[in-house]
């Protein structure tokens, strides 16, 4: 879902109330599909400190995540924990783009135990095309994964956690770290 610039503009819309409601009805869409969950208590999902800025090779365009949402089943008579997660965000550019330039954007998914073991790890690779034009700066991006399972062995609920990030070296956690704390005044 894109909304342009110049629509905010035009109809002299506040960008935040905008973006806030397009987050919302883009969480609530990717909830839909055929495969209906009851609501139960899931894990919290949470994107990981210092991981959740990509930035492009070329230093002209940025990814961050923004949007999860995680729903739930208990299935196995209460020893599995079918879930589906909704992972998304958005692209920024630093200057209109390139027609037909499209970015790789290697993230991973991480289902921890109560002693912070990794109980399950997947590298996913989003594929984002840019558009081109002189207001297209920015686009979203977002999928849903219906197949991660976890098995509770006896284990509450609460006793896990989800973690999602972008795939970064050393080099690019530490540009995140020195990033907010410029920003922060740190």
């Amino acid at each position: 879902m894109l909304l342009s610039l110049n629509v905010i503009k035009k109809f002299k819309l506040n960008a935040l109330p905008v973006m806030l409601v397009m987050t919302a009805a883009s969480v609530l869409a990717a909830c839909s599909s055929d495969k209906v969950l009851p609501v139960t208590a899931c894990p919290v999902p949470a994107i990981l400190a210092d991981t959740e800025i990509y930035h492009a090779a070329t230093g002209d365009v940025r990814a961050e995540l923004g949007k999860i949402a995680l729903a739930c089943r208990v299935v196995d008579e209460g020893n599995r924990l079918e879930t589906r997660l909704f992972v998304g965000g958005g692209v920024y550019a630093a200057a209109p783009l390139a027609s037909g330039r499209s970015l790789e954007l290697p993230v991973f998914i991480a289902v921890l135990s109560a002693d912070d073991d990794i109980l399950q790890r997947r590298e996913v690779t989003f594929k984002v095309s840019l558009g081109a034009g002189e207001d297209n700066t920015f686009t979203s991006f977002g999928r849903e994964f219906s197949d991660l399972e976890i098995a509770l062995n006896g284990q509450d609920i609460n006793d896990y956690q989800v973690l999602i990030g972008f795939r970064l070296d050393a080099q690019g956690v530490e540009k995140n770290r020195r990033d907010r704390r410029r920003r922060l005044r740190m």
